[in-house]
C-alpha cells in the first residue's frame, strides 16, 4: 500500500520525501508540491470528495469521501488514471474541462459523472483548481455529489409542470361553470316569466291547490336563479384581474348596512363600533364579502329573535381583522372548516334560504386580496366572522 512518505509517480518511480521547514516537498520527478502533515489530515478527514492530479490527468492522492464516494477497497492505491473513474459518456467533457483550467488561481466548476466501482453512474459536481509545484503543474479537484440536488432540481421541475396543469385544469373548469351558469339563467328565467303569467291568468279560476303548485314552480325558480348567480360569482373571482389598493372600510361598510333594505332597521340592529380602520383591498370583492357576512348574520337566527350584528375592526400585526359578530344559531366545531366549502351548509331546525356559496365567496375573495377568512363560534352562542387584510401604512 503506498504511504504518505512515498507515492507512486506517472512513470513509475517512486518519489522520496523530505521534511524542509514547515513544508514537505517532493524531490524533482515527484508529484506536485503538497501540503504538510496537519494539512493532509484535513485533506483526508474533508467531508467532501478530493483529489490530487499530476498533469497527465494521473491520481497522485485522494480522501476517504472519494474512496466511499465510488466504493473503492482500502487496498486500491492511488495511482493511474483519474479518466478510468469517469463514466464513458462524461469522459469528453471532463477532458475540455481540464483543458480549461489555468494557472490563474481559479477554481473551474463542470458537471460529469463518474463511475462507481459497481459500474453505476454518479453525477457529480467537479471544482477544479490547477497549481504548480516543482516545476509541475496538478490540479486538486473538490468533488460534490450532485445527485441529491438533481433530484430536487428534477422534482422542482416536475413540480412546476403540475403546477402550470392544475393550473390550465382549474382555468378550463371555471370557464366551463361559468358558460354553463350564464346560459343556464335564460330558461330559468322563462320557466319564472312563464308561471307568473300562468297564475296572473288563472287568479280568480284556479284552485287554491294549483295556486301553490304555481307558487312552489316560481320560488324554485327563484331559487335556482339566485344559486346560478353566486356561481357565477364564485368563478368570476377565479378569473378576475384582482388590483390591490386602499379601501375605507368604514364608509364602504356603513353604506352596505344602510342601503339594503332587508339588512337594516327594524327587522336587524346593526352597530358599528368605532371608526373602522382603512386596509389594502379590492373593493368590489370587499363589498360582496360584507354583504355576505351581514347576510349570514341576519339569517342564521332562532325563530321569534331579532338580528343583532356587531362590526368592529382590530390591527393583527401587519394586518387588520374585520369582525362581524351575531347573536345568531351559532356553528359547531366540526362544521366551521366545512361551511367555507361549495354548496355546504349547516344542518338547521327550520329551512333557511341559501345556496351554500355565500361563505365560498368570502373565503375566495379574502384570499385573492392576499388575505384569510375565518370563524369563531360555539352552538347557541352565536357566530364571530372575521376577513384579515393588510393593513394600510401611513
Amino acid at each position: 500500500m503506498v504511504t504518505a512518505r512515498q507515492r507512486q509517480c506517472p512513470s513509475g518511480k517512486r518519489a522520496s520525501w523530505r521534511q524542509e521547514g514547515s513544508r514537505e516537498r517532493a524531490v524533482p520527478g515527484g508529484i506536485p508540491a503538497r501540503p504538510a502533515a496537519a494539512p493532509r489530515g484535513l485533506f483526508q478527514a474533508a467531508p467532501c470528495a478530493s483529489v490530487l492530479l499530476d498533469g497527465a490527468g494521473n491520481l497522485s492522492d485522494f480522501n476517504e469521501a472519494f474512496r466511499a464516494l465510488l466504493g473503492l477497497k482500502r487496498t486500491r492505491a492511488a495511482s493511474g488514471s483519474f479518466s478510468a473513474c469517469v463514466e464513458r459518456g462524461s469522459l469528453a467533457e471532463f477532458l475540455r474541462h481540464l483543458r480549461g483550467c489555468r494557472l490563474d488561481g481559479n477554481v473551474s466548476a463542470a458537471s460529469i459523472s463518474l463511475q462507481s466501482q459497481k459500474g453505476s453512474a454518479i453525477p457529480v459536481r467537479l471544482h477544479t483548481r490547477m497549481f504548480r509545484g516543482e516545476g509541475q503543474t496538478g490540479y486538486h479537484i473538490v468533488i460534490i455529489d450532485d445527485a441529491e440536488r438533481m433530484a430536487a432540481h428534477e422534482l422542482e421541475q416536475c413540480a412546476r409542470e403540475r403546477k402550470a396543469q392544475l393550473q390550465w385544469t382549474v382555468s378550463e373548469l371555471e370557464s366551463f361553470s361559468y358558460t354553463l351558469s350564464h346560459n343556464m339563467r335564460s330558461p330559468i328565467r322563462a320557466i319564472q316569466g312563464y308561471a307568473e303569467l300562468v297564475a296572473e291568468a288563472v287568479t280568480d279560476s284556479a284552485s287554491d291547490e294549483t295556486k301553490a303548485y304555481l307558487g312552489r314552480i316560481m320560488s324554485s325558480a327563484r331559487r335556482l336563479d339566485a344559486l346560478i348567480q353566486d356561481v357565477l360569482r364564485y368563478s368570476s373571482l377565479g378569473q378576475a384581474t384582482v388590483e390591490i389598493g386602499p379601501v375605507d372600510l368604514n364608509d364602504l361598510v356603513r353604506s352596505i348596512a344602510e342601503e339594503p333594505p332587508d339588512l337594516g332597521a327594524p327587522r336587524a340592529k346593526i352597530e358599528i363600533a368605532g371608526r373602522l380602520l382603512p386596509v389594502m383591498g379590492h373593493e368590489g370583492f370587499l363589498t360582496q364579502c360584507v354583504s355576505n357576512l351581514l347576510s349570514n348574520a341576519i339569517k342564521f337566527v332562532a325563530p321569534g329573535v331579532k338580528p343583532r350584528v356587531r362590526i368592529w375592526t382590530e390591527t393583527q400585526g401587519a394586518f387588520v381583522q374585520l369582525w362581524v359578530s351575531d347573536n345568531g344559531v351559532g356553528i359547531a366545531q366540526q362544521d366551521q372548516a366545512r361551511i367555507f366549502k361549495v354548496f355546504e351548509r349547516c344542518q338547521h331546525p327550520r329551512e333557511i334560504d341559501g345556496t351554500g356559496i355565500g361563505l365560498a365567496i368570502v373565503r375566495r375573495a379574502a384570499e385573492r386580496m392576499s388575505g384569510s377568512a375565518g370563524v369563531e363560534s360555539q352552538p347557541g352562542q352565536g357566530s364571530k366572522f372575521w376577513i384579515k387584510l393588510r393593513r394600510l401604512r401611513p
